[in-house]
């Protein structure tokens, strides 16, 4: 092969090389899948649902009742709701949620769903109250206190599997 033909080749398939570059860079730093273990959010989000989850917005503005993926240790990756910003007090008396002595409606929450009393915290600067919707089984910011910023990988859009749940995460 001469050095013509090495052209040839590059400029046929820059193209392609291009497009593969492109959606692996977009895999790494933008969106990315995610598997779903266990039944801390059922009801949003299911055992062994897959998610899409965008990574650039939490390195920059994380808001209230965002759903997380956060590193865990088993499993690796954990999902769950942001409750409280830094600097919030959280409480939970009477099956109800108080943000900063005031209390907050969860509309994403089953009916069914059972919050115990937790004493009021306040959320240190730099850290976020995570808990899950299925409060029964969730291990979450209640017993393993507020999550660091730089434990939140990325915020969940969609779930994306299985296919007839389909749907945008909020």
């Amino acid at each position: 092969m001469d050095l013509r033909e090495v052209w040839e080749f590059i400029k046929d398939t820059s193209g392609i090389i291009l497009i593969i570059i492109f959606v692996i860079l977009l895999k790494i730093f933008v969106i990315t899948p995610i598997s779903v273990v266990g039944d801390s959010m059922k009801g949003t989000v299911n055992d062994e649902d897959w998610l899409l989850m965008e990574m650039i917005s939490p390195k920059f503005k994380i808001k209230r009742f965002d759903v997380v993926v956060c590193n865990g240790t088993n499993p690796k990756y954990i999902v769950k709701r942001v409750i409280g910003l830094p600097g919030d007090t959280i409480e939970f008396k009477d099956n109800k949620l108080y943000l900063n002595n005031q209390e907050t409606k969860e509309p994403y929450l089953k009916p069914e769903i059972i919050t115990a009393d937790m004493e009021k915290v306040t959320i240190p600067e730099g850290k976020y109250f995570v808990v899950g919707d299925n409060r029964g089984v969730s291990i979450d910011s209640r017993r393993d206190g507020p999550y660091e910023k730089d434990h939140i990988l990325g915020k969940v859009v969609m779930r994306i599997w299985p296919l007839k749940g389909l749907k945008f995460i909020k």
